[in-house]
């Protein structure tokens, strides 16, 4: 269930990631600095070093281009974008909102259910009684013609 609601909710809403991306602000700090190690060639620690630092160099220029090609985000377009989450917040909730109806449905039908169930159960016990009852005296009723003879 989980699952599927999931994978709903990001197709019905895929325009949420662009949110992120209009906020974006560089971090250097969370980009990788070497190259995973499979890929990388054999080298000393100095040149390690020193590759480290020109890709540190090389990600902190990248990261104040980026800054800079982008407009900082104006007040309105932040309001913008604030409605788009908060219509985008409203449809998760009315999709949980058919989720939980739906899913109280199914519990109703299935306390219908358990409920025929057991007044089912409850009248082969009373037919099971009477039988093992019938039973009993027919034993007794054989008891009593053996006895006789």
């Amino acid at each position: 269930m989980g699952r599927k609601s999931k994978k709903y909710r990001t197709e019905k809403h895929p325009n949420t990631a662009d949110i992120g991306k209009l906020l974006w602000r560089p971090q250097a700090s969370l980009r990788p600095v070497m190259a995973p190690l499979s890929d990388a060639p054999s080298r000393s620690s100095s040149e390690d070093s020193l590759s480290n630092l020109e890709m540190m160099a090389e990600t902190q220029r990248a990261g104040k281009t980026k800054a800079q090609s982008n407009p900082p985000v104006t007040e309105d377009r932040l309001k913008v974008l604030l409605d788009d989450l908060r219509r985008h917040i409203a449809a998760d909730i009315n999709s949980f909102k058919e989720e939980i109806h739906g899913v109280s449905g199914r519990l109703h039908d299935t306390e219908i259910n358990t409920a025929a169930h057991e007044a089912r159960i409850n009248s082969l016990e009373s037919e099971l009684t009477k039988t093992k009852n019938n039973l009993i005296q027919t034993q007794h009723q054989v008891a009593a013609m053996e006895d006789r003879r």
